[in-house]
């Protein structure tokens, strides 16, 4: 059977969507006759899940979604494009269900968007498109639970591997105008304007922009360019420059500004000596019957400030160790260690022992902000073990649901990633296993040894969990402070999900 033929009903039937003259009873009666008709077909066996999911999204209707999940679930083969269709999918069921219901608990209480990005971190780098569309789409995916900085991350991760990607271009430039938005720092942020700026206008140079967004993207684009240059002037723009980080700075500066660990706004960029330390702070808010218990603070103001404290002095430490073990040369050390030779490949030294202690304190962080949100919101000081996983815990999420602050979702978002069978479940399993047990650092891993784990992957797991721990606290940060007000880039929003995928 000829596959023109089947492009023929693929037509008819989205001509009919576009007419508005569709309705879920007869897609399903075209999905009926074809499925008889081309049943043996491979095309159409390869095509039409994702086309089905096109039509539910066009048609807002959850049961054709659902249906297209369904169908993908029976006949799943693992391979880059079906876990593209399935993530996409349950993005599009996800976003269905925010537009018809109470968004925020729905982000809450739904797990289309979970499921969404992780069938799409499934897509592996051997095939470039699907890779650049289904890491754009899980870095919106971030930034629809508050995640920004997160997915600021990610963004630049997709631009390293195609820096004319023109979605990621956009959407890293509204991801930048959202971060400015709650600004801190008394310096204004123009070089992320800039930035910004420009990254629209190389946007709208691929073309491969309106396939994956659609026609309204250049709209979009085009908005915000002017909105900007309203803000600062062409001229203003132009006359921005990148700052280039001090030639006389010392090697752990360097470090930390080049991997962007220091706990300030900056995102790694040089503004001025201050992008060079750490200046994260929790504006604590008082109520007057709170304040006059105390001439100083009250007890919650000084807990927030003691807990915060402890966290910057972890992470902080934890950064400095990790640095000194590969600055500074420790073998004399380890040469009056018994290390025991256990036939295995396995490598243990000082400058192990640091890195491995280093990631435990990184850990430590993460539940100490769990006591640092409960106490806040809950005015209670505990005494009992309380872990990260307490901000997915019932008593977290009716907080979540009373204060409905989207930093707050960040944070449970977060949180539910470190859980079992999740993204970042392997930073716990290490922490449970450094803590309890033993992990080797091996030549050689075998990767489904939970205990192994090779040199390079250890560095990039330090560094990966650094960036959690830094986005928890800029998550908490600004849950603990009153809504910031938004600055006068009062810009339109949103992150563009992929428009065609069948």
């Amino acid at each position: 059977m000829d596959k023109s033929e089947i492009k023929k009903e693929y037509s008819k039937l989205y001509n009919k969507v576009q007419e508005k003259d569709l309705s879920e009873g007869q897609f399903f009666e075209w999905l009926s006759q074809n499925e008889r008709k081309f049943r043996s077909n491979e095309y159409y066996a390869n095509s039409i899940n994702g086309f089905i999911s096109d039509i539910g999204f066009d048609i807002n209707s959850e049961k054709v979604l659902k249906c297209a999940i369904s169908r993908m679930n029976e006949t799943y083969i693992e391979s880059n494009k079906s876990n593209f269709d399935m993530g996409n999918t349950y993005l599009r069921l996800g976003q269905l269900k925010i537009q018809s219901h109470d968004s925020f608990n729905i982000l809450i209480d739904s797990d289309c968007f979970r499921k969404g990005a992780k069938a799409l971190l499934k897509v592996s780098a051997d095939d470039k498109d699907y890779f650049l569309r289904s890491r754009t789409n899980y870095a919106n995916v971030l930034k629809t639970y508050g995640r920004i900085y997160e997915a600021l991350l990610i963004y630049d991760e997709i631009l390293e591997v195609d820096p004319n990607f023109g979605i990621a271009l956009v959407n890293q430039a509204t991801g930048w105008l959202s971060y400015i938005k709650l600004y801190p720092s008394e310096h204004k942020p123009t070089l992320l304007l800039k930035k910004a700026h420009e990254n629209l206008n190389r946007s709208l140079d691929d073309p491969r922009l309106v396939s994956i967004a659609g026609e309204g993207i250049l709209t979009f684009v085009q908005e915000n360019i002017k909105y900007i240059e309203n803000y600062l002037s062409v001229r203003e723009l132009k006359a921005i420059k990148a700052k280039n980080p001090p030639f006389l700075m010392s090697k752990y500066q360097r470090f930390c500004i080049t991997n962007n660990l220091y706990l300030n706004f900056d995102l790694g960029y040089y503004y001025d000596k201050d992008s060079l330390r750490d200046s994260f702070f929790p504006h604590a808010i008082e109520s007057l019957e709170e304040s006059l218990q105390s001439p100083g603070m009250s007890k919650k103001t000084y807990y927030t400030f003691q807990i915060f404290n402890q966290i910057l002095e972890d992470f902080s430490t934890a950064r400095l160790i990790y640095f000194e073990s590969s600055d500074i040369s420790l073998r004399n050390y380890d040469n009056n260690v018994n290390f025991i030779y256990a036939l295995d490949y396995s490598r243990n030294s000082h400058r192990y022992g640091k890195i491995k202690a280093s990631f435990t304190l990184l850990s430590n962080c993460l539940d100490k902000i769990a006591h640092l949100i409960r106490f806040y919101f809950k005015s209670i000081e505990s005494s009992q073990d309380l872990y990260f996983n307490w901000l997915t815990s019932t008593e977290f999420k009716t907080i979540l649901k009373q204060e409905k602050k989207k930093q707050l979702l960040a944070l449970h978002s977060l949180a539910l990633d470190f859980q079992r069978n999740e993204i970042f479940h392997s930073f716990k399993s290490i922490r449970n296993r450094l803590t309890h047990s033993f992990v080797k650092v091996t030549v050689l891993r075998n990767p489904m040894n939970e205990e192994e784990i090779s040199n390079d992957d250890l560095k990039i797991k330090w560094l990966d969990l650094c960036q959690r721990v830094k986005a928890a606290l800029y998550y908490s940060i600004l849950a603990i402070e009153p809504n910031r007000e938004e600055t006068t880039l009062n810009l339109p929003l949103y992150a563009t999900f992929q428009h065609g995928i069948y």
